[in-house]
Order: C-alpha cells, then sequence, then structure tokens
C-alpha cells in the first residue's frame, strides 16, 4: 500500500510538470508575414545576397522582410542601391 501511494504521488507530480511545461511554451506563428515597418522582399532581387542568406537560415520560402537604412548605400558597377535590414519572414519576429 505504501509503494501504490508513491507511485501515484510521483505519477500526479510528474504530470503537474509536464503540464507546467507544456503551458509555458511559445505558440507557433499562425501565419507568415512581416512587421509593420518592414516589407515584403522576393530573394531574388539583385545584387542583393544578404536576403539570401537570412531565408536559408529561416523558412527558405523565397521571401524575407527587408527595411531600408536611412541614407545608406552602397555602389555596384556604377549603380547606387540602398542598403536594407533583412529579417525572416515569419510573423513574431522582431525588429
Amino acid at each position: 500500500m505504501r509503494l501504490m501511494k508513491k507511485f501515484v504521488g510521483t505519477l500526479a507530480a510528474t504530470v503537474a510538470l509536464a503540464a507546467a511545461v507544456t503551458a509555458q511554451a511559445p505558440a507557433a506563428p499562425s501565419h507568415r508575414g512581416c512587421p509593420p515597418s518592414f516589407t515584403s522582399w522576393p530573394v531574388s532581387t539583385e545584387p542583393y545576397q544578404a536576403d539570401n542568406q537570412v531565408d536559408a537560415e529561416g523558412n527558405g520560402d523565397g521571401l524575407v522582410c527587408a527595411k531600408p537604412l536611412d541614407s545608406k548605400t552602397f555602389q555596384v558597377g556604377g549603380q547606387t542601391y540602398q542598403i536594407y535590414n533583412f529579417i525572416d519572414n515569419v510573423a513574431g519576429t522582431g525588429e
């Protein structure tokens, strides 16, 4: 009888712990999208390469979120391009 009480007590503690851990687990994003200050960006846009790396390390769907950095540019072949901050396009990602 004593062994049975110990088993039931241990089982109850295990179930309570499992329920607490499950309740604290973060919810998975319900959809993909960009934060309000970012725009959706196809990673095929040239000459950018950072966008491809961000997508490859993220969800790999061919899109990222882009936000231009204030008056920061670079030149390639005489053409001036805007510099962007790229993040993966999963809802819940921060700026």
